[in-house]
Order: structure tokens, then C-alpha cells, then sequence
């Protein structure tokens, strides 16, 4: 597994939380993707069916026009905990520490943080 593969699934997060946690859960389920004894469930077909389930149901959701924006609390939490998890995942595949995996999951997802904290940055501004 290459680093770009690495780098892809933490920078898909942002665009849709879900689809590379199924895509890490197909890759697992198919013996693409080398898992550590810990995040084994993920290579499971029940883990294959939840996570693709709820990525299908992530893309028809954010379609609807009362879906908030991706910028918003919940969905910048989950998108920074998604990615290190995907990051967590793919790790061990790559030859490094769980924990770098953790840290580069988080760091990819750090333009949506930066773009978040702006959106609040003006919201705060005085209206004059």
C-alpha cells in the first residue's frame, strides 16, 4: 500500500465522512488491507454493510437542502474523528505507528478546520 492511498482516504473524509471508512472496510473485507488485531471488526461483512450502508445514506442525505453546511459542528467533528480513524486504519498497512496514523488523519482534515474556524471568525466580526 503506498502513501498516496494513505493520504487519499484522509482527504476523502472531507468530502464524504463515510465513503472512506467503507472504502477502508471493503479493502479489509477483500485482504487489500492488512488490519492490526484491534480494528480487525473492520474487515468483517457486517462492518462492510454498516459503513457502506451509511455512506450511501450520507450522499442522499447531503443532498437534501436542510442538510447544514459541512462546516458546522457536528459535521466537522465527525469528519476530524473519521479521519483519524481512517488514518488509524491505514497505518499499520503503510509500516507506521497507529499513533502517526492518528496524527496524519487528523492533519489532513485540518483545511476543513481552518475553513470552519474563518466561517466562525466572521460570524463573531460586529455588524456595523
Amino acid at each position: 500500500m503506498s502513501p498516496t492511498f494513505a493520504f487519499l482516504i484522509g482527504l476523502l473524509t472531507g468530502l464524504r465522512s463515510l465513503t472512506p471508512a467503507a472504502a477502508i472496510a471493503w479493502a479489509a473485507y477483500l485482504g487489500w488491507l492488512q488490519l492490526p488485531r484491534p480494528l480487525a471488526w473492520m474487515g468483517t461483512l457486517t462492518a462492510v454493510v454498516i459503513f457502506s450502508a451509511l455512506a450511501l445514506f450520507e450522499l442522499i442525505n447531503d443532498k437534501r437542502p436542510t442538510t447544514p453546511a459541512r462546516t458546522a459542528s457536528p459535521g466537522l467533528v465527525a469528519r476530524v474523528v473519521l479521519g483519524a480513524f481512517g488514518g488509524t486504519c491505514v497505518a499499520p498497512a503503510l509500516g507506521v505507528g497507529i499513533g502517526v496514523g492518528l496524527a496524519l488523519g487528523i492533519v489532513v482534515r485540518s483545511p476543513v478546520a481552518i475553513e470552519a474556524a474563518a466561517e466562525a471568525a466572521k460570524l463573531l466580526e460586529p455588524s456595523v
